[in-house]
């Protein structure tokens, strides 16, 4: 009888995946785009943790207690490649409030209200909505109470000036004032981001690597889904060196398809947030 002496077969080849793998947002999904160059590889984990039950007088692990007791798929890139939309990705909730060709205006009276008027001027065209912030006697106003309209924006009153409409009426009495930048015409030389809350916008359908199956066409795919990046990146700058930032983006369950799963209206295996394609021979 031989005995092997090595683990290698005839077709060991086919079954070696090679880097570094390209790391692809909303694969297969409208928006589809790479992320970017990297330097170092990435890696995909599909975060899968396992939890024994223990008995009494059971001297070990025992067979059949083994249950999954999590999963956390995640996708690591060693992104080479940043600017401000792979920023915005890396951080979740960076938003890009204006570029450098603006100006600033702190406390903006607009006017006092009578009861009945929703519109109320600002004192220059060319405002950043984002960049809106609207009080009434000092409080503010959630962003989903009034809208903001530059001239020309299809609504807007007609005047040279960009105004907010209210979705009611300020009462009687009742100061507004803004804040708020606004274009200065000049050039911007920067992309403005800055930090706010976090919204399904931040949430990225799908993140995927692909990496190259030896012997065969098509390439070793592992996707983790509703991904979202872990933030707290460093942006290192060293002399004779560029900044590769380790950019983590982890798979998330969804509520309904957790609810789903609880009401058995779905499998374990219809909502984990991951899944791993190896390519079928000759494909």
């Amino acid at each position: 009888m031989t005995v092997a002496r090595s683990g290698f077969r005839a077709d060991s080849y086919k079954k070696i995946v090679v880097g570094p793998g390209a790391v692809m947002l909303n694969y297969g999904l409208p928006g589809e785009r790479l992320l970017g160059a990297t330097r170092g590889g990435n890696t995909f984990n599909p975060g899968v943790t396992y939890r024994d039950i223990e008995a009494d007088k059971a001297y070990g692990m025992v067979k059949g207690l083994r249950l999954i007791d999590d999963i956390q798929p995640q996708i690591v890139s060693n992104l080479l490649e940043l600017g401000a939309d792979n920023l915005k990705i890396a951080i979740p909730g960076l938003r890009t409030y204006a570029g450098s060709g603006t100006a600033s205006v702190v406390a903006f009276y607009a006017g006092s209200g009578d009861g009945t008027e929703v519109e109320f001027g600002l004192g220059h065209p060319d405002v950043v909505p984002t960049t809106v912030r609207v009080y009434v006697n000092s409080v503010l106003v959630p962003a989903g109470d009034y809208v903001v309209r530059n001239p020309g924006d299809v609504g807007h009153s007609g005047g040279a000036n960009a105004e907010i409409e209210f979705s009611t009426a300020v009462p009687n009495g009742e100061a507004v004032t803004a804040s708020y930048s606004y274009s200065t015409g000049s050039a911007a030389t920067h992309e403005i981001l800055r930090i706010n809350s976090l919204s399904d916008e931040d949430y990225i359908e799908n993140v995927a690597i692909l990496g190259t199956a030896l012997g065969y066409d098509q390439p070793f795919i592992g996707i983790i889904r509703n991904a979202v990046g872990e933030g707290g990146i460093e942006i290192n700058l060293q002399n004779k060196d560029e900044g590769v930032v380790e950019v983590t983006f982890t798979g998330m369950f969804t509520g309904q398809g957790l609810e789903d799963l609880t009401l058995g209206n779905a499998e374990l295996a219809d909502v984990a947030p991951f899944e791993i394609r190896w390519p079928n021979e000759g494909s």
